[in-house]
């Protein structure tokens, strides 16, 4: 029988790696989720890793690379980005430690939530964009929901629905790829015309697939709320966190924060260069 160990036994070997991070789940440290919490029936967990071309394969592509939400609020701190970028290390230097570390902290949150008669939530992509469908499936009573910008994942999981749907266990394949607790927004960037072309063509495959895009200011998203854009109909994404409880096929209206005030690169959308109806 293996021994799980305890969670001061994970946390001191972490330290005598020299990290400088205890734990990698946050609870009650973003302003959003803060809200969605009190208003709702959920209570939400995050995980903030530090956003790099590994971490983020397309942020490139999507040039949100100069405008990441990364440096939002206290990401705008030294201590901060030193813990993100430690726990990105332990991440893909002993993904053993961090795993053991992150399934602890998954049940202390199941556990936090049965305390206080509330479901648990968890978005393990709070400043990454990596696929953690596997740690989904290990889990179904646990929400988890994340943003993306990765085509290739959204297209893949969007084909395979589709034959599951056409031809259910044929030749013994499971009915779905990503997990029915997963729920992923596609996350938009006007600053690339290829990005922008392959979103199209997804929203065209998947006519249920919500998309979320940043614009300027409050007082914009405010002004667009309601209306329409690519057959899809625009609401608000501030007033919650929990993408999950969106309508399908909406477009999530956020404002810009942190280094995204002051985005030129088109990953910050203008109205003027959307058909908004």
């Amino acid at each position: 029988m293996i021994k799980t160990r305890t969670l001061k036994e994970i946390k001191a070997e972490i330290k005598s790696l020299g990290y400088k991070f205890q734990s990698i789940l946050g609870f009650g440290n973003n302003s959003k989720t803060i809200k969605s919490d009190l208003a709702g029936d959920y209570l939400t967990a995050i995980a903030y890793l530090q956003p790099n071309y590994a971490t983020c394969s397309f942020s490139k592509m999507a040039k949100c690379d100069v405008a990441c939400l990364n440096t939002a609020g206290r990401g705008a701190m030294n201590n901060v980005q030193l813990v993100r970028h430690d726990r990105t290390k332990c991440y893909y230097k002993h993904p053993e430690l961090f795993m053991e570390l992150l399934h602890v902290e998954i049940n202390q949150h199941i556990r936090r939530c049965k305390k206080h008669f509330r479901m648990p939530a968890i978005r393990l992509n709070g400043t990454s964009d990596i696929d953690w469908s596997i740690v989904a499936k290990r889990y179904p009573q646990v929400q988890f929901y994340d943003y993306t910008k990765d085509l290739g994942r959204v297209r893949k999981w969007i084909e395979m629905d589709v034959e599951a749907r056409s031809f259910g266990y044929a030749m013994g394949r499971p009915l779905r790829q990503r997990p029915s607790n997963y729920h992923v927004t596609l996350s938009w960037s006007g600053a690339s015309k290829v990005y922008m072309k392959r979103c199209l063509e997804l929203m065209e495959l998947d006519p249920q697939l919500n998309v979320a895009i940043v614009f300027r200011d409050h007082a914009t998203v405010q002004s667009l709320l309601g209306k329409t854009l690519f057959g899809r109909t625009i609401i608000d994404g501030d007033l919650t966190d929990l993408r999950f409880l969106d309508p399908a096929s909406c477009i999530v209206a956020l404002y810009a924060k942190g280094g995204a005030k002051h985005d030129d690169t088109g990953f910050v959308v203008d109205v003027a260069d959307l058909p908004i109806h």
